[in-house]
């Protein structure tokens, strides 16, 4: 089992963080909260190296977040209690747009 421990400097997180996944090289740190912000950390020798990119994806509590394959480039799927799905990719960095969305019946918990 690989151990990793990361140090975040100067982070503050308000609300309850309720999902983080490191994409395919390990080398950003994707989370979402229940105040439906994500955050998209760079890490480089187990620190954050830079501002995270943050921006509102859901306008409840986004449950789950999750990066595509890196043939896609850098895209990131989220769900959450507003019923959404969607898909986002970095234009620039640290600039993240929408690219995809749907709406399902009730509260979408997991992609």
């Amino acid at each position: 089992m690989i151990r990793l421990r990361v140090t975040f400097k100067h982070t503050y997180f308000c609300f309850v963080q309720t999902d983080s996944q490191f994409d395919f090289y390990g080398t950003r740190l994707a989370t979402c909260d229940s105040n439906g912000e994500v955050r998209i950390n760079r890490i480089q020798d187990n620190q954050v190296v830079q501002q995270p990119a943050v921006f509102s994806a859901h306008s409840g509590p986004c449950w789950q977040i999750s990066w595509a394959h890196p043939k896609f480039e850098n895209v990131i799927a989220t769900c959450g209690y507003d019923r959404g799905i969607r898909v986002w990719k970095e234009v620039q960095i640290n600039n993240w747009q929408l690219v995809y969305q749907v709406e399902a019946d009730s509260s979408v918990n997991s992609i």
